[in-house]
């Protein structure tokens, strides 16, 4: 059986981010770099991203640090 593929909406999802449009208000792990993400995913991949996101959203107080 083969493995189901991730995709940079599952990773968003499982680290509880939401790419909202330019012009919304964000909340936390709310953010408008949407297509910034799109870019580091096709250039680094999943693991960047991974990373990216672990060092964003786990350092402390950095909850609205998703901006592109």
């Amino acid at each position: 059986m083969l493995a189901r593929v991730k995709t940079l909406a599952d990773v968003l999802a499982e680290h509880g981010v939401e790419v909202v449009p330019t012009t919304a208000d964000r909340s936390l792990r709310q953010t408008c770099a949407g297509r910034t993400l799109e870019r580091l995913w096709e250039r680094g991949g999943e693991e960047h991203v991974r990373d990216l996101l672990a060092c964003i959203l786990e350092s402390e107080n950095n909850g609205m640090a998703l901006t592109s």
